[in-house]
């Protein structure tokens, strides 16, 4: 793949594929994002998550792959700091 169709892609994905929400634009985040952002589960992994009630369903239809609500993720990460910070106290 090229490098101007991956910063197409990108582009897309920062700019016209955000639905303004209360005035803000919302992000989404991909399947290798999640990995960024530390949840390294297999994709049948997150499914069963997904299914379980554990992790925030994807959004489909922005493009050829799922996405996820960036706010949502990160409010995943921030309840479990909370647990563990819970735990710990």
């Amino acid at each position: 793949m090229s490098v101007w169709l991956i910063r197409l892609r990108a582009f897309a994905v920062t700019t016209s594929m955000q639905p303004h929400v209360g005035g803000y634009a919302m992000r989404f985040v991909t399947y290798a994002a999640l990995k960024e952002k530390g949840f390294d589960y297999s994709k049948e992994h997150l499914w069963r998550l997904i299914k379980a009630g554990k992790f925030p369903k994807p959004v489909r239809g922005l493009g050829p792959e799922n996405k996820w609500v960036e706010s949502e993720v990160d409010s995943i990460v921030a309840e479990r700091i909370a647990a563990r910070d819970t735990v710990a106290a």
